[in-house]
């Protein structure tokens, strides 16, 4: 706990050095890869004078829906809330970011819809741009219902013969970064180590499914184990020619064949706005919302 009346005149927003870096991972952990920062320190005499309590970045997070843009990750310690930290923090990374050849900053990960986190975002002049919900859906559920239109597709001759599905450990890992960086955004870096099965979220390399047609990679779902019997999919993208048909349907049917087999129970997985067909699924397949979120958004003038 600080041991002075913190007030917004008490600190200095400055360009992160290597004596900030252990409190910019703290603050931070999201960041992977190369990252411009910045630290708000204390100004105060005694003891906290010089104390690091709040962060701000600039991350390898890009997104070029619905316009070109870069993310920001803004973290404030929880005392220093109210007081106009993380303004600063925010004003200093978006003055910094007209040099990034970038439209504007995007949050560079979602925010939790109504929180207090969202609200500050809101004041800093971020927009709302999607929101997705997260659902929770038996396995069991989605081979009962996609397995016999699954059938049905295969008897009328609606998949290519040169189609096919293979694990994660198998496919071009590079194409399926950069499809999912085409559909969804993200961080180059902390995408490529997860399609490598490192680090704390890394996809599962077996339950992860990748579709080619010949040798391009058109889809993927990527997916990691959370308990002996639950999975997350944390991401199905789909080339948006083949989107709304077989595609979509087969990448789904096998991920969740896949699972059952290995003792998973249920999936938690992500629908957008944009993506109506999921949601549409997910409802169908009896799913129960947990989570509501948003990606904020702010353009620049001009």
């Amino acid at each position: 706990m600080f041991s002075y009346d913190f007030q917004r005149d008490n600190i200095e927003v400055r360009t992160a050095n290597a004596s900030h870096a252990q409190a910019c991972r703290m603050l931070l952990p999201d960041v992977c890869g190369p990252a411009r920062q910045w630290v708000a320190v204390a100004k105060t005499s005694g003891l906290d004078s010089g104390r690091v309590v709040g962060a701000a970045a600039l991350t390898q997070h890009r997104r070029t829906v619905p316009w070109n843009g870069a993310g920001l990750l803004v973290h404030v310690i929880p005392p220093c809330r109210g007081a106009g930290v993380g303004t600063a923090l925010a004003r200093t990374a978006l003055a910094a970011a007209t040099d990034e050849g970038v439209d504007g900053l995007y949050s560079a990960r979602r925010i939790a819809c109504d929180s207090p986190e969202c609200a500050a975002w809101q004041r800093w002049g971020f927009e709302i741009v999607d929101s997705s919900e997260d659902y929770i859906v038996s396995v069991a559920e989605i081979d009962r219902v996609l397995g016999p239109l699954y059938e049905w597709m295969t008897q009328r001759g609606d998949i290519p013969s040169n189609a096919r599905i293979i694990p994660l450990y198998e496919a071009d890992r590079e194409s399926v970064v950069k499809l999912h960086l085409a559909h969804l955004g993200g961080d180059v870096a902390a995408l490529t180590q997860k399609c490598a099965g490192e680090g704390s979220e890394a996809y599962h390399l077996r339950g992860s499914r990748v579709l080619t047609v010949g040798d391009v990679t058109v889809g993927c779902v990527l997916a990691r184990r959370s308990s002996r019997t639950s999975g997350v999919v944390d991401a199905i993208v789909v080339d948006p020619k083949l989107r709304l048909g077989w595609a979509n349907l087969w990448l789904k049917l096998d991920a969740a064949r896949f699972a059952k087999w290995r003792g998973v129970e249920e999936f938690r997985f992500r629908t957008f706005d944009k993506y109506f067909d999921s949601r549409k699924l997910a409802e169908r397949l009896g799913g129960r919302t947990v989570d509501h979120r948003v990606l904020l958004g702010l353009r620049f003038a001009g």
